[in-house]
């Protein structure tokens, strides 16, 4: 039955419909008059967080009159609007009270007008000339109701694929219909209309019986933004990262925008009435781009018919007539002034949006010329001439509509070619060169773009067009370029059919690697039907369309108002603004930087004149202090980003008004708030950049090249920020997309300043240049890089590295070209880590395809390189970790790849790239961050690092925070700067007083040894090495600007010069006042609604940093004196500074609309303000000599409160009068939106602890503010996006929080932070007491206690607190400091002991002290150590009583083995700790106590799982061969004496019950985390009181714990809780290891202070490579420091005193060693204790060893520690025996370490050591492959050899050592240098736009069946490999070269240089020629250069 009546009603729709498609007219009968009632309203609210809307409701009567079948007159009457600003609870669309209605008359002209039909369709609009552009635009929103287009005039096809609803086809189709809101896609569905409906909704159709004998029919119409031909819209600020189309369907999750019309008609298709019309537009966004809570703008239009009647009279005609081509909406002309004043000088050549009719004849001609205009520099309009209307009562000039008319007029006109200028701008029109078919440039650039496509003619050149700019798949019309109709003129039309929504570009080619998304976003603004303002001058202010400067005062700029001189009022909020920031604490309530953005916005409305005056008026030099209106003027040139402002920043640079730094901030602010530009603005910032004025001035010289090539990748290389980031629909393409100026201006002036950076060597303009083209991000820059990169020319590597990094933004604009370059620099192992690191990094920016990155997975298996494995491993987990959708399809493939990775865990020390995302839950938030670094040869510190942070707000991304560090060396640089530093109490030739560093010994007897570091290194003739120079750079990314600092050694040699002036300066004092205003960021979003009036949504960020005062500064020795090459560290510094930070920012969204004829912005919004304000007073004194510094701190204004902190969130509504230069917060129709009342709290806080009153006083409207409401906050976010978005919340609602300081209620005047450090390293006790004396000690033989036995619970028994209760409570006692220090020490041998004691005092009627002491003491040589802790209040306001805490603790660590796993096993490593607390007003009888004792072992499971584990196992079968220290055996010894069970006891009495209830809350944390592990019993528990016990287990493999708590109260097992791989060095004691020494073992995997073993017959190098060794008697360099070449620079003393170590090692018998260690002049030997030259001291007991000095023997003791000094009393060297019997023995100054036993050495060097050391030993540059380093500086292959190299062939060498040394004299030995490689191709060299934008343009006309000599051209090049034949050999090019193809010729040859490689002539040889000639190209890049031939190669091809 269902089905029955559905077919009955569309039966006779089907016939109507049928009919109408025949006949159908418009839908009107001539001869009567109908009369409509009009009825629209806008309205703006947060509707999803209040029901308060803003806005306007309008009325009207509408009368047509047909006047024929395609012709109707129209007038519009008594039309009135009434302002809204009330509460509508039912919703957007409910009634209105008339209470809040206030009608008044609209200034809208009731003059008839015309409306022209075709086949039914609106296709014209007639007007009269007198209407102003809103009042036309408002007559198209009126006229859009009556666009209905019944039979599918229009009509567009379903695309392919698709499919459309399953209805009869007639009643659903799509149709391209233009419209007030753009020409865009409309679905329409037409269904019958019942007649119960009309009953219930009378005002569908009020009249229906119009419809006679047929039905009453409901059209419903669905906008698709999405796919416009025509798109109005202003945009600013979608960054290239965001892809977003502006004003589309949607835009991330931030915006959504829908159009749906109803339309009810009554009788046929043929013949209709309408009956209502009434079409809803919705913009709904989120107001800060990520709130769950949303906004929106809603309008709608609704026109009802009321009446019909019969006509009498003829119509009226329109008056001063013109033609409107369509219904979209008008750009206006927003300075028709200045239009009038250039028409006068040069008149317009054609009218583009509109015709009198009365001028027809001549019209055709103007429209011939509609393409652009010649007079961009006179600022006239490239369409129509300006009239100046009078209308009664009112005289205006009538703004331009810039549009053009319908591209079938211009093609019709274009084909008559009858006008020589209409060819000269249709072909301006085209595309060459990859230039933009909408591009309007001046009149220079046009006339260039058409030469450059003079050889074609219009069609040729459109079609072309079409192709190089966005060579759409799919058009709206079903047709393309290829199959549009055969007449030229409509070829020109071919794009306008197409569809944005295209997926594919000619200028996105895989070949190329352009991003596939930028051809979509690049089609809709290239599109010749979308209508343009003219490009912005550089003199004249820009036409920018629908923003409410521009349009506010009756569609013109208000600067045209009489009531406005922009002059003026820029002046006088300058000067307000400059007022107000001198009073920080006003900024938020008199919303300052609410005011600069008003005078930014300003700025933008005015010309270069203007400016110029407003300059010469306000400008003033920056003073120390005080308002200085300029500063604030400065900056909103700047950040308003015009032509203009340009032009007069240019003035101000050239002038010397603005200079150095000041000038470069100004250039970078610009340069990246730059709003047009446009080609013409890019020259003229390049010819400023170039200028001399720019390039002759430090800091602005590197500035402004850098800021104007990346603004130039923006703008012209990056076709998708070009569309995204400006407004591409308001002005077409801004500047051509790779114009001729990039490649043959900009790269070739950069690559010239370059290459004569590099042939002076002037390493700053080589890295600013590097950086400049790098930033360039055009292919281009890859032809300058590659000699350089291919080693063809010189560079360092870190230049070589820089330029690496700098492909950064080609890999983003061009991924698939700079993926192919980045991975052939990653394959070279020819090439330095770093920059094979560097291309790695770069390289993960690409997103390479999982293939790619299983190739470079699986060869992390065998890189030579373990810099280059790690970094690339740690790159694929983390990508594979990726959180989002963004990320999906690039953490797929690195997953694909991450299971063929290197297994081998590396140390943090290697580089690294981590990448990171997360997504905030239930928020519009995520980010991406980037964290990597290269890791150093020659230090733990990397040599450059890298951290940058991508923002996701919405869905809009950002790269709000980049940092960049890169250096050559980072050890170099510290070397470099120390040099420029001498000790105060020196000479001037170095830091220790002596020029070569070199220190004897105290002992008065210098060596006699023949051997010297100097005479080995002359002996085994080592290569010295070759240093490079210090070089570096830092880039940073800050106040919306990026900067790059350059340094190199004459930087750092500069330094001493630089800080005298300073210190100089600063004696006397030194005023200083930065400002700086500037936006974050900005965005901002228009197009018009429905009822004609533009939406505008603008989001930004204006902030304000300060910094001002003065700061005086004096040192002894005075910093200024002395050497001009070194500058003096001083003893003391004193130094007062008043300082005032102020750091303010306000966020402000604004969702509103704009009535221009009423000049009124209606707005819902919100604002947030953040602000720190520091005003301080500080005097700062350190005595370095004393150890200790002092801070005093004060308030800057004793008798002022100052807002310290500000935050506030206000939402609102609000009516603003545009021509009120006012903020919208300051307005009176300002209403703040509240949801609940606010919470209100104030309080005063720090007044009774401090002294110190801060008010707080907090207002909010959270509903629940409490712990659960932080926990949810704490959930939704990680800690990394919790530091990014603080402040952000889910809902919007208000907020306000204030802390001031109140200066009248504080009793404190200031507050002084004290810290002093002592130690007892000069006390009687320390280490002169263990100077050594030539005799052994008398002391009785003790037998030694084993293995820490001696040693008793007992002996640990607990240290009392009353050690902790010093004598004074002093601040900085120095009494309490010796005290401490000597009860620490106390019962402790050779005790080395510190204090700290931090102190802060608050100074005011009453003193109040806060005052911790802390002491540490411990020995090498004892197992007790012993830490006390003190802690003193004094009373304060609020506590009349004191209070102390006195903390004492004791530990007892046994030494036990670390070279002998078996020794470690037996060993007993039980330890034992203890410690009492006593807290209270006294540290006495009377206080709280807490007693803790501890005790730690191991567990016999433990020990057990270490025999069985299988590198226990393997250590123990190379032990039976004599190998004690091979990686397997060191790794498992450390691990041997861990402790897994723990048992704490702890007893308290008195203890308060406010700390038993903290305690007992710490306790329910625990429980609540660890609650899956917890099992608690609270019932039947009587344990002791007074007493916890705790016992904690962990497994054996320490990877979970089982911990067990005894309370009075309760008992708690926490079973197999995990503990973590991080966690697990901490958790975990070990007796020899405190918990930093464990954790950086684990962090650096055993490379904190790396160590090199030898034994019996194996050496283990620092970087772990093991070999067999056979050493006999002869001396072999174990390690030794590798001399520097004679013309390196000096080094520093310290690294001259590490430069002069040698460690020598020799059998001393089948199975023992000797070791000698020379320092300097001094000689150490350690011989084995039972060899026949030792004898044993009575105190030696069982070592294993003995020591010699100078040939002496010394005494060694395991219960003291023995030493030697130098001459200054500094100690040489020291020495002790452990318990197991092994000697250590340690040089401090030489940061050595040796631990010894006879039989092995174990050697630990510092990181100064690092790639600078060679020997046995290795390289220690954390590179294995490099440890066979011979004395030449080359690698050996054999280690027999390797080892025969470093023999010392003195008299004494015996065996077959120098024999081996002959023969390894004459091994193979490879130089590890830099080896040249092709990593750059022909083609990737020469790729670019150039290539790419013929082929798709040989492409086009090639389907077009066009023939030209670039598509003959298109196969005739090839690259072929190249074979010649040389004798018996075959030489086959390593990489294919040019040649032409068959039936073609070469149009040049040229010579070049080419790689061969060659073979000798058999089957294989042959094999490869067959191959290359049947066309392959065999891969002969990875084989080994034979020769290099010169061969001529085709320069072009052509066909025959």
């Amino acid at each position: 039955m269902g089905s029955s009546l559905r077919d009955k009603m569309w039966s006779p729709l089907i016939v109507f419909l049928v009919v109408g498609l025949a006949t159908a007219e418009n839908a009107w009968k001539p001869g009567y008059e109908y009369k409509y009632q009009i009825k629209g309203r806008t309205l703006a609210a947060l509707h999803q967080v209040a029901d308060k809307y803003v806005g306007v409701v309008s009325r009207a009567t509408l009368t047509l009159q047909p006047q024929s079948s395609n012709a109707v007159l129209a007038r519009i009457s008594d039309a009135q609007f009434s302002p809204v600003q009330a509460s509508l609870p039912g919703g957007w669309a409910s009634r209105i009270p008339e209470k809040e209605l206030n009608y008044k008359s609209l200034p809208l002209s009731s003059k008839p007008f015309q409306i022209k039909f075709k086949n039914g369709v609106v296709d014209e609009l007639v007007v009269s000339k007198d209407l102003s552009n809103p009042e036309v635009n408002l007559i198209k929103s009126v006229v859009s109701q009556l666009q209905v287009d019944t039979h599918g005039e229009n009509e567009i096809k379903w695309h392919r694929g698709s499919q459309a609803p399953k209805r009869p086809s007639e009643s659903v189709f799509r149709a391209m219909e233009d419209t007030v809101t753009g020409k865009c896609e409309v679905m329409y569905d037409i269904s019958p209309l019942p007649m119960y409906a009309t009953q219930v909704n009378p005002e569908l159709a009020p009249m229906p019986e119009l419809r006679g004998d047929g039905i009453l029919m409901d059209i419903a119409k669905t906008k698709n933004f999405s796919n416009c031909d025509k798109r109005v819209a202003y945009h600013y600020g979608i960054t290239g990262l965001t892809d977003w189309e502006p004003a589309d369907n949607e835009m991330g999750h931030f915006f959504s925008r829908s159009g749906v019309s109803r339309i009810v008609i009554s009788g046929s298709l043929k013949e209709y009435t309408i009956q209502s019309s009434v079409t809803v537009n919705k913009v709904i966004l989120s107001p800060a781009l990520y709130n769950a809570q949303k906004g929106m703008v809603v309008s709608r239009m609704n026109v009802t018919l009321i009446s019909r009647r019969s006509s009498s009279g003829s119509p009226p005609s329109v008056p001063n007539p013109q033609r409107v081509k369509d219904l979209v909406y008008d750009y206006n002309d927003p300075f028709p002034s200045e239009r009038s004043s250039s028409s006068a000088k040069s008149p317009a050549k054609g009218n583009k949006s509109s015709e009198s009719e009365s001028q027809s004849s001549s019209s055709s001609e103007n429209d011939s010329s509609d393409s652009q205009s010649n007079s961009q520099e006179s600022g006239s309009s490239s369409s129509d001439s300006s009239e100046s209307v009078e209308r009664p009562g009112h005289k205006r000039q009538i703004p331009k509509r810039f549009r053009r008319s319908a591209p079938q007029q211009k093609n019709k006109n274009a084909s008559s070619g009858s006008s020589s200028s209409s060819s000269e701008n249709d072909s301006s029109d085209s595309v060459s060169n990859g230039e933009d078919s909408s591009s309007s440039e001046s009149s220079s650039e046009s006339q260039n773009s058409s030469n450059d496509s003079s050889s074609s003619n219009s069609s040729e050149s459109n079609s072309s067009s079409s192709s190089s700019s966005s060579s759409s798949s799919s058009c709206s019309s079903g047709s393309s370029s290829s199959d549009s109709e055969s007449s030229s003129s409509e070829s020109n039309d071919s794009d306008s059919n197409c569809s944005d929504s295209s997926s594919s570009s000619s200028s996105s080619s895989s070949e190329s690697g352009s991003v596939s998304s930028a051809s979509s976003s690049s089609s809709s603004s290239s599109s010749s039907s979308e209508e343009h303002n003219p490009k912005p001058g550089m003199n004249k202010a820009p036409k920018i369309p629908l923003l409410p400067y521009f349009i506010g005062y009756e569609g013109n700029a208000i600067p045209t108002s009489k009531d406005i001189e922009p002059v003026s009022a820029v002046k006088k909020l300058c000067s307000q603004i400059a007022s107000e920031l001198q009073h920080p604490s006003t900024i938020p309530q008199k919303s300052t930087l609410s005011k600069f953005a008003i005078v930014v916005r300003l700025v933008r409305t005015m010309n270069a004149e203007q400016l110029q005056k407003a300059v010469s008026q306000i400008y003033a030099p920056i003073k120390s202090s005080g308002e200085n209106p300029w500063t604030v003027l400065r900056d909103a040139l700047a950040a308003a980003g015009t032509g203009p402002c340009l032009t007069t920043i240019k003035d101000l640079i050239k002038s010397r008004k603005i200079a150095t730094e000041e000038a470069a901030e100004i250039f970078a602010t610009l340069a990246a708030s730059a709003r047009t530009p446009t080609a013409e603005f890019l020259k003229a910032l390049f010819a400023l950049a170039t200028s001399p004025e720019v390039t002759k001035q430090p800091l602005l010289n590197s500035t402004a090249i850098l800021s104007f090539a990346n603004l130039a990748r923006k703008a012209q290389v990056n076709n998708v920020t070009a569309h995204n980031l400006y407004p591409v629909h308001a002005f077409g393409r801004l500047s051509p997309i790779n114009p001729k100026a990039v490649a043959e201006e900009y790269i070739p002036y950069m690559a010239k300043h370059l290459r004569a950076a590099v042939k002076d060597g002037d390493s700053h303009k080589i890295q600013v240049y590097i950086r400049a083209l790098g930033n360039l991000g055009h292919p281009k820059i890859l032809s300058v890089f590659e000699p350089y990169l291919e080693g063809k020319e010189p560079m360092s590597t870190f230049q070589r590295t820089l330029m690496v990094t700098s492909l950064n933004k080609l890999a983003k604009v061009f991924p698939q070209v700079a993926r192919r370059v980045l991975f052939n620099v990653y394959q070279n192992l020819g090439e330095s880590h770093e920059v094979r690191c560097a291309a790695v990094l770069v390289l993960m920016r690409t997103a390479p395809p999982a293939f790619m990155l299983q190739r470079m997975a699986e060869f992390t298996n065998r890189d030579p390189s373990l810099q280059v494995t790690a970094v690339v491993k740690s790159a694929i987990q983390s990508a594979a970790a990726l959180q989002g959708p963004h990320h999906h399809e690039f953490k797929m493939n690195a997953k694909a790849a991450a299971n063929l990775l290197n297994p081998k865990p590396l140390g943090i020390h290697y580089s690294r790239q981590y990448l990171q995302s997360y997504m905030v839950k239930e928020m519009g938030l995520a980010y991406r961050r980037e964290l990597s670094w290269i890791g150093s040869s020659d230090g733990l510190l990397p040599s450059s690092a890298f951290i940058s942070t991508r923002y996701n707000v919405g869905g809009w991304k950002s790269q709000n925070m980049a940092l960049a560090m890169m250096t050559s060396s980072f050890n170099d640089l510290v070397d470099a700067v120390s040099d420029q530093f001498e000790d105060s109490d020196s000479s001037n030739s170095g830091k220790h007083g002596s020029k070569s560093g070199k220190k004897s010994s105290g002992s008065g007897s210098g060596s006699h040894s023949p051997f010297t570091t100097e005479k080995i290194a002359e002996m085994l003739n080592i290569e010295p090495s070759d240093d490079e120079q210090v070089e570096g750079n830092l880039l940073v990314r800050y106040m919306g600007t990026s900067r790059f600092f350059t340094f190199d050694n004459t930087t750092i040699e500069n330094l001493p010069a630089l800080l005298k002036s300073a210190a100089s300066a600063l004696r006397s004092g030194h005023k200083f006042n930065y400002n700086k205003l500037y936006n974050q960021f900005a965005l901002t979003l228009a197009f018009p609604t429905e009822t004609g009036l533009p939406f505008v949504y603008s989001i930004k960020k204006p902030t304000y940093i300060s910094l001002r005062g003065e700061v005086q500064a004096k040192s002894h020795p005075d910093m200024a004196s002395g050497s001009r090459d070194s500058i003096r560290v001083p003893e003391t510094i004193n130094s007062t500074a008043s300082l005032q930070f102020v750091y303010s920012t306000r966020m402000t969204a604004k969702i509103s609309f704009v009535a221009p004829l009423t000049h009124t912005r209606y707005i819902a919004g919100v604002q947030k303000n953040i602000q720190v304000n520091v005003p301080i007073k500080a005097t700062f004194d350190l005595d370095a000599e004393n150890s200790e510094a002092s801070v005093t701190l004060q308030p800057l204004y004793n008798n002022r409160e100052a807002q310290i902190f500000h935050y506030s969130t206000i939402p609102y509504t609000a009516k603003h009068n545009i021509l009120d230069l006012t903020p919208v917060s300051q307005g009176s129709n300002f209403k703040p939106i509240h949801v609940r009342e606010p919470m209100q709290m104030e309080t005063t806080v720090g007044k009774d602890s401090t002294g110190f009153a801060f008010r707080v006083k907090y207002a909010t409207e959270q509903k629940y503010l409490d712990y659960q409401y932080l926990y949810e906050k704490a959930q939704r976010h990680d800690a990394m996006s919790l530091i990014l978005y603080p402040w952000a919340e889910r809902t919007i609602k208000y907020n306000n929080i204030n802390v001031v300081f109140d200066p009248q209620r504080s009793n404190t005047k200031s507050v002084t932070f004290t810290a002093s450090y002592d130690d007892n390293s000069d006390d009687s006790q320390s280490s002169h007491s263990w100077s050594d004396s030539d005799e052994s000690d008398s002391a009785s033989n003790e037998s030694r206690a084993h293995s820490g036995k001696s040693n008793s619970g007992k002996s640990a028994g607990s240290s009392s607190s009353s050690m902790a209760n010093p004598s004074t409570s002093k601040p900085v006692s120095e009494k309490r400091q010796q005290e401490f220090l000597r009860r620490a020490s106390s019962g402790i041998k050779n005790a080395s002991a510190s204090v700290l004691d931090l102190a802060v005092e608050f100074n005011g009627n009453k003193n109040i002290a806060y005052v911790a002491t802390a002491a540490y003491a411990s020995s090498e040589v004892d197992e007790t150590s012993r830490a006390l802790f003190y802690f003193y209040k004094s009373p304060t306001y609020g506590n009349s009583k004191p209070y102390e805490v006195c903390a004492a603790a004791k530990g007892v660590y046994p030494n036990v083995p670390l070279m002998n796993i078996a020794k470690a096993l037996r060993a007993n490593p039980t330890s034992y700790a203890s410690s009492e607390i006593s807290f209270g007003e006294k540290c006495g009888s009377g206080a709280a106590q807490i007693s803790i004792s501890a005790k730690g072992e191991q567990s016999q499971e433990r020990k057990e799982y270490i025999r069985r584990s299988p590198m226990a196992q393997k250590c123990m079968s190379l032990m039976q061969s004599g190998s004690y220290l091979q990686p397997a055996c060191r790794n498992i010894t450390a691990r041997a004496n861990f402790l897994d069970s723990y048992s704490v006891n702890i007893q308290y009495e008195k203890l308060p019950a406010a700390f038993k209830n903290f305690t007992y809350k710490a306790y329910s944390v625990a429980r609540y985390l660890g609650y899956p592990y917890l099992d608690e019993n609270t019932i039947n528990v009587h344990n002791k009181e007074g007493k916890i016990t705790v016992d904690i287990d962990f497994e054996p493999d320490l990877k979970a714990a089982n911990v067990s708590l005894t309370a009075p109260s309760f008992e708690a097992d926490f079973d197999l809780v995990r503990v973590g791989p991080c966690a697990r060095p901490l958790a975990v004691q070990h007796p020899s290891w405190n918990a930093a020494d464990r954790f950086l073992t684990y962090a650096l995997h055993a490379q904190w202070t790396a160590s090199c073993g030898l034994d019996r017959d194996s050496v283990s190098t620092f970087d772990n490579k093991t070999y067999p060794i056979h050493l006999g008697k002869c001396w072999h360099v174990m390690m030794t420091s590798q001399p520097e070449d004679d013309d390196s620079s000096s080094s520093s003393s310290n690294d001259d005193l590490t430069a002069e170590v040698t460690v020598l090692v020799r059998d001393a018998s089948s199975h023992e060693k000797e070791v000698k260690v020379i320092l300097g002049d001094d000689v150490f030997d350690l011989k084995p204790s039972g060899s026949s030259s030792s004898k044993k001291s009575s105190e030696s007991g069982d070592a294993d060893g003995v020591v010699y000095f100078n040939q002496k023997q010394r005494s060694v003791s395991y219960r003291k520690i023995n030493n030697v000094t130098d001459s200054d009393g500094e100690m040489l060297a020291f020495w002790y025996a452990l318990p197991s019997g092994a000697v250590i023995f340690e040089a401090p100054q030489h940061e050595i370490a040796i631990m010894y036993n006879g039989e092995a050495a174990w050697l630990e060097a510092g990181s100064t050591y690092r790639g600078d050391v060679l020997g046995l030993c290795g390289t220690y540059d954390s590179e294995p492959a490099t440890d066979f380093t011979s004395p030449k500086s080359c690698i050996l292959e054999q280690p027999k050899m390797f080892a025969a190299s470093w023999a010392v062939p003195d008299q004494t060498c015996q065996g077959e050592a120098k024999e081996w040394q002959r023969r390894a004299a004459s091994a193979p030995c490879f130089n590890q240098t830099f080896t040249p490689h092709d990593v750059i191709t022909e083609e990737d060299a020469n790729s670019g736009y150039s290539s790419r934008s013929s082929k798709s343009s040989r492409s086009s006309n090639s389907q077009s069946g066009k023939s030209s000599s670039s598509s003959s051209n298109s196969g005739c090049t090839q690259h072929r490999t190249k074979i010649i034949e040389q004798g018996s050999q075959t030489c086959f090019s390593m990489r294919p070269q040019p040649t032409c193809a068959n039936n073609c010729r070469a149009t040049g040859k040229v010579e070049k240089s080419v790689d061969f490689h060659c073979v000798a002539n058999s089957s294989a040889s042959r094999h490869f020629v067959e191959m290359v000639k049947k066309g392959a190209n065999p891969d002969f890049s990875r084989k080994e250069v034979s020769k290099t031939i010169k061969i001529s190669v085709p320069q072009g091809c052509t066909s025959n």
